[in-house]
């Protein structure tokens, strides 16, 4: 609908632009310059915007992610560690999200290279996705384990966890 709106827009600015009476083609330039910086980030949220509804439930479980992370890390550092700080809490949980938003652009557009290859993008994207999810995942499962006197996850599983996070991609 929006892609729609913005072509017509296009449109009818491109006719406007090229018909100004007595123009020249420096102004007509500059005018149609204009108009793409006004039109691009419409168009860049548009897409944005689709992409959030098509995987909104990869979206769902990553911010879920990042939220326990923030919450379980707080009652750590707060209880545990005690080595809470306000700042160094709200840094924390701003780092991670705007790092899990920055790689997961990133590997998105990657997995737009790899798209005509079905195979390598469905590989690609399964790593990538999985990726960005265990940045969070990972640090809850720490913290659980020393909210938990180290009881859960259970030693085998918490090393094998960290052994798949640590050799992700490597060929043995």
């Amino acid at each position: 609908m929006i892609k729609i709106m913005i072509a017509d827009l296009i449109r009818s600015m491109g006719v406007l632009i090229s018909t100004a009476p007595g123009g020249l083609m420096a102004t007509k330039l500059t005018a149609g310059f204009k108009l793409a910086i006004l039109i691009a980030p419409i168009a860049i949220l548009s897409g944005i915007t689709n992409w959030f509804y098509e995987n909104s439930l990869y979206v769902e479980v990553v911010v879920l992610a990042i939220l326990c992370d923030w919450f379980l890390g707080s009652i750590k550092h707060n209880f545990w560690t005690r080595d809470f700080h306000w700042l160094e809490n709200i840094k924390g949980i701003l780092v991670k999200s705007l790092l899990v938003i920055a790689m997961g652009g990133v590997f998105e557009g990657l997995m737009y290279f790899t798209n005509d290859v079905t195979g390598v993008a469905l590989y690609a994207m399964t790593i990538l996705r999985l990726t960005v999810f265990m940045y969070p995942a990972m640090s809850i499962v720490r913290s659980s384990r020393v909210i938990s006197d180290g009881k859960f996850p259970p030693q085998g599983l918490y090393d094998a966890i960290e052994s798949w996070t640590a050799n992700l991609g490597k060929k043995k």
